[in-house]
């Protein structure tokens, strides 16, 4: 019996000890981005965890709050590759897909690259348009398209890894053509509408019908709420190896 109890002691204190741990480090990470957002490093930041789907520590700095729209930069990365994800669930386009199925000017060895390689930054794309060529993100994705068109591939398909967006915007304009609608409409329809994030979409250039944005994201990329962004995140966190 005294064993018995010394047991149950020594797991409730070792309990203790574990959950102290994590108090001090959420401690330690608390303190340090207090400190970054008083410096003016940042006009404020937001740490949420989810833990099973459900928050379990949340918390807001320097005047952000659970609706304040924020600028999400690459992770609209994740945003684009779950809207063409979708699209090769539905069969609209396969990960296997060359380039040059979709957009057969591709003719040289850019058009033998895969869907799959486009969103995994080892299709041989330029990772960003030279210094002398328009910004991507005041382009349609048809004009985007036509300006990587001409560009030299750095390395032949599936060789070498190039992070970069020139890639995804190949990806995103073959979306279009296989879907017959715009990415905006594409990610609207099958992400963003489901999940309720309704002040997040990708920068479009014009209020036209027919302009559109940066996949890869970039200070330009649209706002979202923290809010939004915390019932996305969880997808992310869920996927298996092997799933993309």
């Amino acid at each position: 019996m005294k064993k018995a109890l010394t047991c149950c002691a020594l797991a409730l204190a070792l309990t203790s000890l574990s959950s102290m741990a994590k108090q001090d480090k959420m401690a330690v990470i608390d303190h340090q981005i207090a400190s970054w957002v008083a410096q003016h490093n940042y006009s404020g930041a937001a740490i949420i965890i989810v833990k099973d789907d459900k928050p379990i520590f949340e918390k807001y700095y320097g005047g952000y709050t659970s609706q304040t729209e924020v600028h999400i930069a690459s992770a609209g990365k994740w945003l684009a590759a779950a809207t063409i994800a979708s699209l090769v669930d539905d069969g609209v386009l396969s990960w296997d897909d060359p380039v040059r199925k979709w957009l057969p000017a591709f003719t040289d060895s850019k058009g033998d690259a895969t869907l799959r390689q486009l969103f995994s930054h080892t299709s041989g794309y330029p990772d960003y348009q030279p210094a002398n060529k328009p910004e991507d993100h005041y382009q349609t994705l048809t004009e985007s398209v036509a300006h990587i068109l001409p560009l030299p591939s750095m390395n032949p398909p599936g060789t070498t890894f190039n992070y970069g967006g020139l890639a995804m915007q190949v990806a995103g304009r073959m979306a279009e053509v296989a879907s017959g609608k715009s990415w905006e409409s594409l990610f609207q329809e099958r992400i963003a509408q489901p999940l309720g994030m309704t002040h997040t979409g990708f920068t479009p250039v014009s209020e036209e019908q027919g302009f559109s944005p940066m996949l890869a994201g970039g200070q330009e990329q649209r706002l979202q709420t923290i809010d939004a962004f915390s019932r996305w995140l969880p997808i992310m966190g869920n996927l298996k190896a092997g799933e993309f």
